[in-house]
């Protein structure tokens, strides 16, 4: 056997099936993926998909938390003064979270027919 022919057949996989070998066909392996499923990662490099992932983290742990950045770091794991840090680099204001929680709340207690709420009073027995 020559080099050309051992090169050949080492590069053509086969399976073999009793006493007779057949080739079998594999896909191109040198296509490029299909990159329309994410177009994060078709666009963006590892590094700048993470500081997304990382600042929409960051923004919803936020928002679910009322703007509390003590409370944000603390269920993040990591310290004050590194959420305060990433908060600056991300464009994160901790006020527009607040005024988030307080527009809910203040959407939650006023009552739905516009008028305003009454106080019942207790009677004693």
């Amino acid at each position: 056997m020559d080099l050309q022919s051992f090169t050949a057949s080492v590069r053509t996989p086969c399976v073999r099936t009793g006493r007779i070998i057949e080739e079998v066909k594999l896909p191109d392996v040198t296509q490029a993926p299909n990159r329309d499923k994410n177009p994060i990662a078709g666009s963006a490099s590892l590094r700048q998909w993470l500081k997304q992932m990382e600042k929409n983290y960051l923004a919803r742990k936020l928002e679910d938390l009322g703007g509390n950045v003590g409370l944000t770091a603390k269920t993040c794991r990591i310290g004050v003064r590194t959420l305060s840090r990433k908060m600056r680099s991300y464009g994160l204001d901790k006020k527009l979270y607040k005024e988030k929680e307080l527009n809910l709340t203040a959407k939650q207690s006023r009552p739905s027919s516009g008028q305003p709420a009454r106080i019942l009073k207790q009677t004693q027995p």
